[in-house]
């Protein structure tokens, strides 16, 4: 029950399966959202379902919002730091391993690759633009570093940043370098004021304690036996680790007047992303 009268009056709420709501019910919907739900969908023919009625029912201009989508490219990455963290220090690394296996195995959500998303445009003429996000935040969790959320556009609505057209008269694109870092990025923002500037192939920080960890049992070094050990080992390379959290780059965006935009690298497993920095007009 609505307490308040105001939104008593302009709220309607209804109770029904996904796949079988008409948005034809409703009176000028321009935005549907699926916010941490779609991992509970039966199966991923079950979300294409929900995803084509409700295309069906909204106009040009119109958007699909669906947030926090677990990654199924980093679905290893993510059982093997759920286990690496809670895993006793004398646990040895082949029952780790077997640890983050059974729990592979026994995954019941649904896990989605970003390419579904962008392979809808195939199957739905509505969706003109897709745009696939990384999460912002400052902590680590299992959103900021396993989640993504999908726009769907529909029909003539103005395109996300990441795909608009790249020929302007100041814009830069520059692929990620080993030795680059956020003052880096800062410095040819305020030097250059790029209308626009691309950054390619940036080594994901939030992932890459987990990633050299992965690379570590994979290896089965002699030295590391132990859980113990494998966290030691990663606190030790953690310095030399590459990259950057994606949270840096928003936030300079913020603070020089640009909107950002950032989104996986094409074939990169989820390992690396790509971020767009797009000037913004002035006051």
């Amino acid at each position: 029950t609505l307490q308040d009268t105001h939104l008593a009056n302009s709220v309607q709420l209804c109770v029904g399966a996904a796949d079988g709501l008409s948005l034809a019910d409703f009176k000028a919907v321009d935005t549907v959202v699926m916010n941490s739900v779609v991992q509970y969908f039966p199966s991923i023919d079950y979300l294409f379902a929900v995803i084509a009625q409700a295309c069906r029912g909204l106009s040009a201009g119109s958007q699909i919002f669906i947030g926090d989508v677990r990654s199924l490219e980093l679905l290893s990455a993510f059982h093997t730091a759920v286990q690496l963290f809670q895993a006793e220090e004398t646990l040895p690394l082949e029952k780790l391993k077997a640890q983050i296996q059974s729990k592979l195995t026994q995954e019941s959500e649904l896990v989605i690759s970003p390419q579904f998303f962008t392979a809808l445009q195939q199957h739905l003429p509505e969706i003109t633009q897709v745009d696939i996000q990384l999460k912002r935040g400052q902590c680590l969790n299992e959103m900021t570093q396993f989640r993504y959320d999908v726009v769907l556009y529909i029909g003539g609505c103005e395109e996300p940043v990441s795909q608009r057209d790249t020929a302007l008269p100041s814009a830069l694109s520059i692929n990620w370098q080993a030795d680059m870092d956020i003052e880096a990025v800062q410095e040819q923002l305020m030097r250059r004021q790029p209308e626009r500037l691309t950054l390619c192939q940036i080594d994901n920080a939030r992932l890459l304690p987990t990633l050299k960890a992965m690379a570590a049992l994979s290896a089965e070094q002699a030295s590391i036996a132990t859980v113990g050990d494998l966290r030691e080992y990663v606190r030790s390379q953690s310095s030399s680790f590459p990259g950057l959290d994606p949270e840096k780059l928003w936030q300079l965006g913020q603070a020089l007047n640009y909107q950002v935009s950032i989104h996986w690298s094409d074939d990169s497993q989820a390992k690396t992303f790509d971020a767009i920095f797009q000037k913004l007009s002035s006051l």
